[in-house]
This record gives C-alpha cells, sequence and structure tokens, in this order.
C-alpha cells in the first residue's frame, strides 16, 4: 500500500472512532446502529497497520488481496453515495408534492370563504 493510501486509511481510523465516540456520548452505547463506525475504525485502523507492516517487509500481501480490499473500499464509498443521492432525491420529490398538496388545500379553502 502506497503512503498515501495509508494515511489516508489513518485519517478514516480517527474520523470513524471521533464519530463513534460522539454518536455514544450524545444518543448511549445501545442505540441503533452506532456500532458500524466502530467496525470502520476496526477496518481502517486494519488496513493501516497492515499496509505498514506490508510496506515495511514484515509480511507479504498478495497483489489479490490489495486488489479485493481496493474493490471492497470503493464500492463501499461509490455505491452507498450514489444510493444514497437516489433516496435522497426521492425524498425531496415525495415532499415537494407534498407542499405542493397542502398549498393546494390552503388556496381551496380560501376561495371557500
Amino acid at each position: 500500500m502506497k503512503p498515501h493510501m495509508r494515511y489516508i486509511c489513518l485519517i478514516l481510523s480517527i474520523i470513524c472512532l471521533a464519530y463513534y465516540i460522539l454518536c455514544v456520548s450524545y444518543a448511549g452505547r445501545k442505540s441503533s446502529f452506532i456500532w458500524i463506525w466502530l467496525l470502520g475504525t476496526i477496518f481502517f485502523a486494519g488496513l493501516y497497520i497492515a499496509g505498514t507492516l506490508d510496506a515495511k517487509g514484515i509480511i507479504d500481501i498478495p497483489q489479490l488481496v490489495k486488489n479485493i480490499v481496493r474493490v471492497v473500499i470503493i464500492t463501499g464509498f461509490v455505491l452507498p453515495s450514489a444510493l444514497n443521492r437516489y433516496g435522497i432525491r426521492k425524498e425531496l420529490r415525495r415532499r415537494s408534492n407534498r407542499v405542493l398538496l397542502q398549498i393546494a388545500i390552503r388556496n381551496a379553502d380560501r376561495s371557500r370563504l
């Protein structure tokens, strides 16, 4: 793993840990789905450690494993963000339709007076 990728993994690990601590302090440990940030911390810290050990020659990670990790990281960022954009657009359309309906109802009520 190249040095800049290792540092990116380290930064992402720190961000995930900070967000986990923030969520736990706000919502409590038993809140749903907070554990994903802790798993993100472990995942990115593990990548940082493995990349550092590979760069120093202590362990040898096969190229196939490196490529699989790259694909997992790319799909982990690209796919959810694309799905999120679609979900946001869908929600905005739904809300705008509801607001237009409320305006039409209000105008109809005013015309009756």
